[in-house]
């Protein structure tokens, strides 16, 4: 309320009546047209009317000639806004500014009748920040939440009474503004105050490589040869939540010798796997071991590589055998056989004997209805080995060298 009261028969100008008083709203702010009462108090002084539009409010009274200082005008429920909401004067008063009534202690333009100021309203947007941004899923992010009114008008940070989530399928955790990311991918994190909410993006990528979640897959188990058999293997990169890598570098490395790899160095491809293969001329068990991006990861693979088909073979008799043109001399005969890369044949591997009347087909000392006698073998040298001819002689498991 505005209440001017009189403390002496002559603060307001007695024996006049129709008086004014004008007051002026400051600049950036408007009176609600209408609105307002003006009251008089004492025997002395009355009210006859107020108008109100929206820059001033126009007081009309009249004062008697009686000299009583028994007076006062009191003009309420008026109301006050700005004109912009969106910005805020940061301060104003109301003035009087004109009218005819003569009232003591009330100078023109410099009485203060109400000094204004506006604060932000109620809270109507969260901008939630950073926004749209990147980190690894080994890593976190925090966010901030700034309120606004209706206007924009700031109300400052509301973190600490904001809560935090994230889109379904992200699998993080927040604690209080601060995100946990799990899963890979572009996820939109919600802020809600109350019933206003605000968002923003936040992408999750790969974190490092995990020694425990990467995989060495062998594709193709069973039987290896030494002869060309390729062992196949799928490398996934992932990291400790299980996010797949893509253009991780994959290195394959094995126990033994004689390995080839292909490719030696590899890419993982965008579901962070990669294929490489390993071919090897060594029969041996191997333990195949991966380096994904400078880490060796936890899995190995044993892959057996057996020798090949029967490739070369080699006769050695034990003795020089002049002798053996006497009947009955016996002749003791080593035979090797090895595959292409020279390791020996498995047990069992099926091979014949080539002399110089034929081949060894029979059974005994008898070839071909011929009976076999020492005289029959003139030299070694007449001897030769058919590799898989046929299946009288085979490679003995009991001879543990395979010779």
């Amino acid at each position: 309320n505005i209440v001017i009261t009189s403390t002496s028969q002559n603060d307001f100008e007695r024996n006049k009546d129709n008086q004014t008083l004008i007051l002026t709203a400051p600049s950036g702010w408007v009176f609600n047209v209408g609105a307002g009462t003006l009251t008089a108090g004492g025997t002395h002084i009355t009210k006859n009317s107020m108008t109100v539009t929206a820059s001033t409010i126009t007081a009309d009274y009249s004062r008697s000639n009686d000299n009583s200082s028994d007076a006062s005008l009191t003009i309420s429920g008026v109301q006050v806004r700005a004109t912009n909401g969106a910005n805020l004067p940061s301060s104003g008063s109301i003035f009087r500014t004109g009218g005819t009534g003569m009232i003591n202690g009330i100078t023109l333009n410099s009485t203060n009748f109400g000094s204004l100021s506006q604060v932000a309203g109620n809270l109507s947007a969260l901008t939630v920040t950073p926004a749209n941004s990147t980190i690894t899923a080994d890593s976190t992010a925090t966010f901030t939440a700034m309120g606004a009114d209706q206007f924009g008008n700031s109300l400052g940070d509301v973190t600490g009474s904001t809560i935090f989530t994230i889109s379904s399928g992200a699998n993080g955790s927040f604690t209080l503004a601060t995100y946990h990311p799990h899963t890979v991918g572009t996820w939109t994190v919600t802020g809600t105050k109350g019933l206003i909410i605000g968002t923003t993006g936040l992408t999750v990528t790969p974190g490092a490589i995990s020694a425990s979640q990467s995989t060495l897959t062998w594709n193709n188990p069973g039987v290896i040869t030494t002869d060309g058999g390729t062992a196949t293997f799928t490398v996934t990169a992932k990291d400790q939540y299980g996010n797949i890598i893509p253009n991780a570098t994959v290195i394959l490395a094995s126990t033994g010798t004689n390995n080839s790899y292909d490719p030696l160095i590899v890419l993982t491809n965008s579901l962070g796997q990669a294929i490489v293969r390993l071919q090897s001329t060594k029969s041996e068990t191997k333990t195949i071991s991966v380096t994904i991006g400078g880490v060796l990861i936890t899995q190995t693979v044993s892959v057996p590589f057996t020798s090949g088909a029967a490739h070369t073979g080699v006769i050695v008799a034990d003795t020089i055998t002049p002798e053996a043109s006497l009947a009955g001399t016996t002749v003791n005969l080593t035979i090797t056989v090895t595959d292409v890369g020279g390791n020996l044949v498995a047990d069992n591997t099926p091979v014949a004997l080539q002399t110089n009347f034929g081949v060894i087909g029979g059974s005994g000392n008898t070839i071909n209805g011929i009976v076999i006698n020492a005289g029959a073998v003139s030299d070694v040298s007449d001897l030769a080995l058919l590799l898989g001819a046929a299946n009288d002689f085979t490679i003995d498991a009991a001879t543990t060298d395979n010779t």
